[in-house]
């Protein structure tokens, strides 16, 4: 998640966009996959360790 990945309509609703690497992942499962751009992604991304949804929630607290 990235600042140009937010889009306001003309109410002021937001959407968020670009999904086109997006993965569902079973309850406990890890992603491997490493795509993003680094000033966002969260540590485990990086040095590929396998990542679940603690990474997502690692890009908004720094887009925040």
């Amino acid at each position: 998640m990235k600042p140009e990945n937010i889009l306001m309509d003309e109410s002021g609703y937001l959407a968020l966009t670009d999904f086109g690497m997006a993965k569902v992942l079973a309850e406990d499962a890890l992603a491997n996959s490493f795509c993003g751009t680094p000033e966002y992604l969260a540590p485990e991304v990086i040095i590929a360790t396998g990542h679940g949804k603690e990474a997502d929630w690692w890009g908004l607290g720094v887009l925040m």
